[in-house]
């Protein structure tokens, strides 16, 4: 009698238990990924909101430029000639015009030591205490020339805290030390006292190159004397900077308005506000498809903050008439919201009647309503302000929610580690039992196939 094999189908030991295992593993992996996707986008509107943020204290501080009277009355300096002096002019300068005359530059003293054969050579310079004194403040240099040379006094001079700066001259035949002052005007005049065996000879007079000395000029014909050659109290808010001495005559300083400053400050808050608007704009055209969603399309915020920069750059100011409104300065908005400005009608507004362009953009000063760019500056920062910002408590916002999601994935991994580490214990199980069975298997057949031999 023939007794068949035993077998066990589909229990083979090479089942490719790896991949069943990525497989379940996977397919518990879905809600991480749908987490991770939420994330992105949230990630992706985050770097948008902040990218606007960043736009808007830009613009900011772009109307923070023109929300002063001073802001919109700006005013320059011209020199007649600057050969003699040249000037810059600060807010508040009154416009006018001065006569100006150089008649002498500040300058800082400068004295030379007696000729020396050697820089490098000991026991040529003497051994001693030199005193160095500038306007009550004494400063003492210990000089011995067993180990000293002109090159060690140079640098202990240096070293020394005297306001002064030493250096080293080499005329070709002989080496000099150089002593000059850090400072200009006769108060920094320099005092030399050689003590001991010393022989520099720095307070020899024929040793002077230069003594310290004031600047002086006139303006209108009035005498000034200061200490140096940058003069920013003379004239209220303007810096007077003397170059020559004027032999004769004098040079006119003009102070007037300067449309031109004016001009290029208003272009910037133009840009500014034009990358503000492009931001939403583009946050809420419709391309004819779905938007994603990631959008902001629906953001009621950021809807919000465009109707409002609208409705600010389009207002009219009461009491700035005939120049109420960003159009009668030049100013122009076509239907995205993006600015333009014509230059010629802004010049020749501040030209007319600067008063009401103060009026129109600056901040008011008599408790009346505010100009367009003081009220902007105003607006923007409740919505960029830190923490309770309408658009920086959005950021924060989704940075909790990203972090929170964090957290979630990284508690659901963990049990995920966990689930696989069952997954490949179990199949490891199973593996064992297919093999255990296959091992029964074949000796039973061994033993049927003994007993039909023995048949």
């Amino acid at each position: 009698m023939t007794i068949p094999l035993i077998t066990f189908s589909g229990l083979a030991t090479g089942l490719d238990t790896k991949s069943l295992i990525a497989s379940l593993v996977d397919v518990a992996r879905q809600p991480i990924y749908r987490l991770e996707y939420n994330q992105k986008n949230l990630e992706s509107q985050s770097e948008r909101l902040t990218a606007l943020k960043t736009k808007l204290e830009t613009l900011k501080s772009a109307a923070e430029g023109l929300d002063a009277e001073d802001d919109v009355l700006a005013v320059k300096a011209t020199s007649g000639n600057e050969d003699y002096f040249t000037a810059t002019a600060a807010a508040g300068a009154t416009t006018g015009s001065y006569n100006i005359s150089v008649t002498a530059l500040a300058n800082a003293e400068r004295t030379y030591s007696d000729p020396f054969a050697s820089a490098t050579q000991t026991g040529l310079v003497g051994t001693g205490n030199l005193q160095i004194t500038i306007n009550g403040v004494q400063t003492d240099v210990a000089i011995d020339q067993t180990t000293d040379t002109l090159t060690t006094v140079m640098d202990k001079i240096n070293a020394s805290g005297a306001d002064v700066t030493a250096g080293l001259i080499y005329t070709g035949t002989a080496w000099r030390l150089s002593v000059t002052g850090n400072q200009t005007g006769a108060a920094n005049a320099i005092t030399f006292t050689e003590g001991g065996s010393l022989v520099l000879n720095l307070d020899k007079l024929a040793n002077q190159l230069q003594a310290a000395t004031d600047s002086t000029f006139t303006v209108d014909g009035i005498t000034i004397s200061r200490s140096t050659n940058t003069v920013s109290d003379a004239i209220p808010s303007v810096t007077l900077n003397l170059e020559g001495v004027q032999s004769s005559g004098s040079t006119v300083l003009t102070i007037d308005r300067d449309p031109a400053a004016v001009q290029a400050d208003l272009q910037t808050f133009i840009a500014a506000y034009n990358a503000v608007m492009t931001s939403l704009n583009e946050e809420f055209a419709w391309t004819g498809e779905a938007k994603g969603p990631d959008s902001l399309s629906g953001d009621s915020t950021l809807r919000s903050l465009q109707s409002r920069l609208r409705s600010l750059v389009g207002q009219t100011i009461s009491g700035a008439n005939p120049y109420s409104s960003l159009s009668m300065i030049g100013v122009s908005t076509d239907k995205y919201g993006i600015m333009s400005l014509d230059a010629t009608k802004l010049t020749a507004a501040l030209a007319a009647s600067p008063s009401d362009v103060v009026a129109l953009l600056a901040k008011s000063t008599s408790g009346g309503t505010d100009g367009i760019m003081a009220q902007m500056s105003a607006a923007i920062y409740e919505y960029t302000k830190s923490s309770t910002g309408l658009i920086t408590a959005k950021i924060d916002g989704i940075a909790t929610r990203v972090a929170d999601m964090d957290d979630q994935i990284e508690q659901m991994e963990a049990r995920l580690d966990k689930y696989e580490e069952t997954l490949q214990a179990q199949f490891a199980a199973l593996e064992a039992l297919v093999s255990s069975l296959q091992g029964q298997g074949s000796a039973m057949t061994s033993i049927l196939g003994s007993m039909q031999n023995n048949d």
